[in-house]
């Protein structure tokens, strides 16, 4: 990846727009953690929604081994979130130490919460003409690609050891 040189000037209003940016996004996701998400009349948290996406984008890597470390959770407290969505039959637990699996009717469920996420987010983009909004989505689709490659690298990557004697 080549790194480019940015003027001072252009440096500092980027970094404003991301940390003003990222604090309003924040802001708003800690006001939506007031609340839940409401799925099949079934009430999940956003972390729950998390492990359905994962499990959506990474089937069968996703252990309660990863949850614990993504979520800095005790190991019960990761079972009580796995055992919650295994009764709400989106997902399910193969054995002690096998990534997590989607039940195969979990389609619906996921289309419900891409239409729910859907709706929380499009507002955002309301102020974007045509072609900001496809801007908007290319950076985001660039944004998306360092981000995955950098939580595969912290969840998934493993640690070698050099063992000298």
């Amino acid at each position: 990846m080549k790194t480019r040189k940015i003027d001072k000037r252009t440096l500092k209003k980027s970094l404003l727009a991301i940390t003003e940016t990222w604090t309003m996004v924040c802001a708003l996701q800690e006001h939506r953690r007031a609340s839940t998400v409401t799925c099949r009349s079934k009430r999940l948290s956003d972390r729950e929604v998390l492990v359905i996406r994962l499990m959506q984008k990474y089937p069968n890597k996703i252990t309660e081994k990863t949850l614990c470390k993504l979520f800095g959770m005790q190991y019960s407290q990761v079972g009580q979130m796995v055992k919650r969505l295994t009764g709400f039959g989106v997902l399910e637990k193969p054995g002690r130490g096998k990534g997590l699996r989607l039940v195969t009717n979990s389609a619906s469920v996921i289309e419900d919460l891409d239409r729910i996420q859907a709706n929380k987010f499009m507002p955002l983009c309301k102020g974007l003409t045509d072609e900001e909004f496809h801007q908007l989505i290319n950076i985001l689709q660039k944004v998306h690609k360092t981000a995955q490659a950098m939580f595969e690298d912290r969840m998934f990557a493993q640690v070698a050891f050099d063992f000298f004697f």
